[in-house]
């Protein structure tokens, strides 16, 4: 029976750096089931995820920064800062939305309509709606 051949160190370096070369340029969005190419910035540099997974990540980003803001003004009973631009931060945010709009389709629920909402919830909701 015949053995396999041990690799050479320079086979060994060649295949790393083969790898690193491949591995080095794709998406490095968590999954890391990504094979996008990464985007490329105006300086030539490369960012660490696909245009995909950017264009995803800023808007779940934005979400969260916009709720965060809206709470801690809740609790914090914080008085509306005058802004110099005639746009607020939020419509500022929902511009930059609408021009990277994802589309998501509903899921829906068939189970029991039986919610139960704590009181910081209903707070919440209610100075959040108008």
């Amino acid at each position: 029976m015949a053995t396999a051949k041990e690799p050479t160190r320079q086979t060994i370096k060649r295949r790393k750096e083969r790898d690193e070369k491949l591995e080095s340029n794709r998406c490095r969005y968590k999954t890391g089931t990504c094979m996008n190419e990464r985007a490329k910035k105006p300086n030539d540099m490369y960012h660490s995820l696909c245009e995909k997974h950017r264009v995803l990540h800023n808007f779940n980003q934005r979400n969260f920064d916009r709720k965060k803001r809206a709470i801690r003004k809740l609790l914090e009973g914080e008085p509306t800062s005058p802004v110099s631009s005639s746009m607020t931060t939020d419509e500022e945010d929902d511009l930059e939305l609408k021009s990277n709009t994802i589309s998501i389709e509903p899921i829906y629920y068939h189970g029991p309509a039986v919610l139960r909402w704590s009181d910081e919830d209903l707070y919440i909701l209610n100075q959040l709606l108008p």
